[in-house]
């Protein structure tokens, strides 16, 4: 499988002018860009952008230590909701200038499927990173992340960073 192009490189959803943007946590404004193609099954996008701080004050950058993200879960909502949990897995990876740039597969046969490829479609969801407290370390600021070995990457309607988006195929 071939990893999808970066935001700069692709379109603007379809329905959305150029000009929908989120706000950032207090920062500048964002565009979210999508991308088609590759199939119905996967999604692509910047799961953890680097140097703006999501609300809860985290910053990622660079030299951010993320582990290897091939095989992690794909969740929903961080698998809250126990009647959904895994709906697939990350197919490939790469750290960009702008951040880390994850693409995964959704489960063909996972009973909420289709209504999540609805809140793709839609624009509803974003992508989100969860490690573990005790795995996580402060850079030398407080703020900054040395370390956030990722344990698993979900798809959620309420992102801690706006600018992870989901670039959808």
């Amino acid at each position: 499988m071939t990893l999808l192009p970066p935001p700069q490189l692709v379109r603007p959803f379809d329905g959305m002018s150029s000009a929908g943007v989120l706000a950032a946590g207090g920062g500048p404004a964002v565009l979210r860009w999508a991308v088609k193609s590759a199939g119905p099954d996967v999604v692509a996008g910047l799961a953890i952008p680097f140097g703006v701080g999501d609300y809860i004050g985290r910053v990622f950058d660079a030299q951010t230590d993320v582990g290897e993200l091939l095989g992690l879960p794909l969740l929903f909502e961080h698998g809250h909701d126990p009647a959904i949990k895994a709906i697939g897995e990350i197919t490939d990876w790469a750290k960009l200038e702008e951040g880390i740039w994850i693409q995964g597969e959704l489960a063909k046969r996972h009973d909420y499927i289709e209504r999540i490829k609805r809140m793709l479609r839609e624009g509803r969801l974003s992508f989100s990173s969860a490690t573990s407290r005790l795995a996580a370390v402060a850079g030398a600021d407080s703020e900054r992340k040395a370390s956030w070995p990722i344990q698993e990457i979900s798809l959620t309607r309420q992102p801690a960073n706006a600018r992870a988006a989901v670039y959808r195929l």
